[in-house]
């Protein structure tokens, strides 16, 4: 599946793991994300309202009744808001790849430095939803949207 529009990356992603056509999550959600937000930014693909994690989040719960947990790649703690986090996991990247390889998904993070992107992740095979096929290499991943029983 491609994305319908340039900037529904997210949902595209989460319909491929959904399998359904991803209008269908936008009607779930209740726009399509093409409401200008930031006219600041035209005409990069930035000045769109887009979609929240937690959009997607409530979408799959209320929906279609499936559990979404979303873990950060890179947690961290600190002791106030001004104090520099510190990891307190020794290898978080390690409990998420093996988490990953298990589950289905949304993986979001970058391809480019700046440049927000997420892509679908199906039992440990990521396909981009700018292309439809299988995702190239240079992902980053920041934080996962782990679909239970997907």
């Amino acid at each position: 599946m491609i994305k319908k529009h340039p900037w529904s990356c997210m949902t595209a992603a989460a319909a491929m793991v959904l399998d359904i056509d991803e209008v269908d999550l936008f009607f779930a959600i209740g726009h399509d994300g093409s409401c200008v937000q930031w006219p600041e930014n035209a005409p990069l693909v930035t000045m769109y309202r887009g979609f929240c994690q937690q959009e997607i989040i409530t979408a799959v719960l209320d929906t279609f009744h499936i559990p979404v947990v979303s873990l950060l790649v890179n947690p961290g703690h600190a002791s106030n808001l001004t104090s520099t986090p510190c990891v307190l996991y020794e290898n978080p990247q390690t409990e998420i790849e093996k988490r990953i390889k298990k589950s289905s998904g949304i993986l979001l993070g970058e391809y480019n430095v700046g440049a927000h992107h997420a892509i679908a992740n199906l039992g440990g095979v990521q396909h981009n939803p700018n292309t439809g096929k299988e995702a190239e290499a240079g992902f980053t991943v920041d934080q996962y949207l782990m679909f239970y029983g997907v």
